[in-house]
């Protein structure tokens, strides 16, 4: 009698713990899954970065700020003065703001490299690896 209980007892707890996993599983299998209105809210999201990166690269390229922009080779080029004159938070979000204008349309993470207008002598980068200044 005592080797049934046993093995009821053993049947029990295999099921109970094939039960816990498969709940949890299953739960971490849903919920990787998106939703139509999210998928909507980021290619919204997206756009909306992609839209206020072109309006900021056009002020840029307007004031003579970057002289000469090629996104098809992903190189703007810079006057040294205010590359410079600012800090690194704005350096970094220049070159993530340049980054996304120029990959527009391509798949992956966007990416640039930035250099002076003057020399030619590259004075930094964003890319898959992230930001890096020269």
């Amino acid at each position: 009698m005592k080797s049934i209980a046993k093995v009821c007892l053993y049947l029990f707890l295999v099921v109970a713990v094939c039960g816990f996993l498969f709940a949890v599983c299953g739960q971490l299998m849903t919920s990787n899954h998106e939703t139509p209105e999210q998928a909507r809210m980021r290619e919204g999201e997206a756009q909306r970065q992609k839209d206020e990166a072109d309006e900021k690269v056009g002020f840029l390229v307007k004031n003579r700020v970057l002289p000469k922009l090629q996104c098809d080779r992903h190189r703007a080029y810079m006057e040294p003065y205010f590359w410079r004159e600012s800090n690194i938070d704005i350096k970094k979000g220049m070159l993530l703001t340049l980054a996304r204008h120029c990959s527009q349309g391509e798949s992956g993470t966007p990416w640039i490299e930035l250099f002076d207008y003057k020399t030619g002598k590259r004075l930094g980068k964003y890319d898959v690896w992230g930001f890096t200044v020269d």
